[in-house]
Formats: C-alpha cells, sequence, structure tokens
C-alpha cells in the first residue's frame, strides 16, 4: 500500500488540485511519514513472529483463524488490486503525456498493462519452476527431461556415486545454488 500512496503523489490532477508548491511538499512528506509508520509496525511484527505470512501470521497468533482467513482474502480481492489498478491508471495516465490518449483508452491501457506484466510474471515463473533444482526422480542425478542439466558430465555422472540434497542438480539457466 505505501507504493500506492507514493504514486499517487505524483498523478497529475492530485498535484493540479494544490493551491501552491509548498502544500504539494507538505502533503507528499506526510505521506512519506505514513508509509514509514507503516514499515516499522510491520517490520516490528516481523520481529515479534520470525516466519512466514507477514501480517497474516500476526492475525492467526492474534485473533484466530476466522480473522487471519478474512483478511487474506480481503488482500487478495481488494487491496492488491486497488493498488496495482491505481498504479497501473497513474502509468496510463503518464503515457498520455506522450501518446494522446482518451480517457477510456487510458483504462483500456491500464488494463492491458496489468495483463502484460502479469503475463511476463506468469513466463517468468513457467520458467523458473522448469528449471528449478528438484529431487531425482531415478537412480541418475539429474534427468533432462525435467528442465535440469546435471552437475557432472553425464559420462562422470555413471562413474561417481549420484549426489544427493538440494545441491544434487545445478540449473542451465540460472545460477547455481
Amino acid at each position: 500500500m505505501p507504493s500506492a500512496v507514493e504514486s499517487s503523489v505524483f498523478r497529475p490532477r492530485f498535484a493540479a488540485q494544490l493551491p501552491r508548491a509548498q502544500a504539494d511538499h507538505r502533503c507528499w512528506v506526510l505521506g512519506g511519514i505514513i508509509a514509514l509508520c507503516g514499515t516499522l509496525s510491520v517490520a516490528e511484527l516481523a520481529a515479534a513472529l520470525p516466519r512466514s505470512g507477514g501480517i497474516f501470521a500476526w492475525l492467526l497468533e492474534s485473533y484466530g483463524p476466522l480473522p487471519a482467513f478474512l483478511f487474506g482474502w480481503t488482500e487478495l480481492v481488494v487491496i492488491r488490486a486497488a493498488a496495482l489498478g491505481a498504479i497501473a491508471t497513474i502509468f496510463a495516465e503518464y503515457l498520455g503525456y506522450f501518446v494522446p490518449l482518451s480517457a477510456a483508452q487510458v483504462r483500456y491501457t491500464a488494463a492491458l498493462a496489468i495483463v502484460l506484466i502479469g503475463a511476463i510474471n506468469y513466463l517468468g515463473v513457467q520458467r523458473a519452476a522448469r528449471c528449478s533444482v528438484r529431487p531425482p526422480r531415478s537412480s541418475t542425478p539429474c534427468s533432462r527431461d525435467w528442465g535440469c542439466s546435471p552437475s557432472p558430465p553425464p559420462a562422470a555422472a555413471a562413474r561417481i556415486s549420484a549426489p544427493r540434497g538440494p545441491r544434487a542438480c545445478r540449473c542451465r539457466c540460472s545460477r547455481a545454488p
């Protein structure tokens, strides 16, 4: 959410509504202070509960499964979606300074930006999943059919014992673990 607050300060219509430049600076500093308070609060929670889940983990420990469940779905459906929509809309409005866009075209451009970034993310996750290090399914250290190349050459792999553990296979398309 802090990124949505920070980017909204730079929204063209927001800056035009302020009476003078000094008020613009005060609003920007106030938004930064609010974002800092939120960040420090979440950092304190992370130090108190050092496990994955963030605010969800804190709600689960403090109030039980129902509030944590409701927060998780609210985060997914409302909070993240609203922030993503706001940032994409601001991007499209700024793109309108370089390419003439009507109000409807700004909305379509924002939606297209979200779909495009989502597709790039999906393809990146799929590529990373294909190249991830997985435990071997057979007696050989690695099988080429699941996207991972063996650490030693195939001929040498037959002469040595199969390595075990997370370093058993190193992917060709990412750095070694």
